[in-house]
């Protein structure tokens, strides 16, 4: 397109045909600017999630150090569990030593009173001490 001096314009630029038409491609080229800045800054917003996102590597050590702890993690799961094993037995025997002292003193009770006794029916010839 050339840009020539019309008469009929006396002069006054494009005719007007040509300025529709440049004006046509220029709201054209404007909508196509405005669609490629929209998938710039898609483009660029993706970039810089990827960018804070970890590498493969950086999520294979994550991966590995994780799985180390798990396996702590379960290590510590199965001691906790023998304890609870252990809590049961302890209370077990707790319970079992209680009926033992009970037994005991039972009995120290029923040898002291039988050695007053005898104390008292030997005229403290024989002593309960």
């Amino acid at each position: 397109m050339s840009i020539m001096l019309n008469k009929k314009n006396n002069g006054n630029g494009l005719e007007i045909e040509a300025r529709n038409e440049l004006q046509s491609k220029k709201g054209i080229a404007d909508q196509e600017e405005t669609r490629l800045k929209d998938i710039l800054r898609k483009l660029e917003a993706e970039t810089k999630k990827l960018n804070s996102e970890p590498t493969n590597e950086v999520a294979t050590t994550k991966l590995e150090s994780a799985e180390a702890d798990i396996i702590d993690l379960r290590e510590k799961l199965d001691d906790a569990r023998k304890l609870k094993v252990n809590e049961k037995t302890k209370k077990q025997n707790k319970r079992s030593i209680q009926a033992m002292t009970m037994q005991w003193r039972k009995r120290r009770r029923i040898c002291m009173d039988f050695l007053i006794n005898l104390e008292e029916l030997t005229d403290g010839t024989i002593t309960a001490k």
